[in-house]
């Protein structure tokens, strides 16, 4: 799998929970000391699905917010608890 990260711009599909999230390498990798980034430099096994998407057994209700801060540098965070 490492191998193919070459390029900052390429689009990586992550299989969170039951739902596909794609990013690009480059926002998974914008903060040194984050989970994401040692994964991808190698320092974690990386399981894929079949389809070569990253797997990432956790629940995804709250991962679109997550990727959004990666992006951004801000995160929202909804008034109801049940959001």
């Amino acid at each position: 799998f490492m191998e193919s990260l070459t390029s900052k711009d390429k689009i990586i599909q992550l299989c969170v929970g039951d739902q596909i999230f794609s990013t690009k390498l480059s926002t998974l990798c914008k903060f040194e000391n984050t989970m994401f980034s040692a994964m991808l430099k190698g320092n974690f096994e990386i399981e894929t699905t079949n389809d070569g998407a990253i797997l990432l057994e956790r629940n995804s209700k709250h991962f679109s917010r997550i990727l959004n801060f990666l992006r951004h540098g801000t995160c929202s965070i909804p008034q109801d608890p049940q959001e």
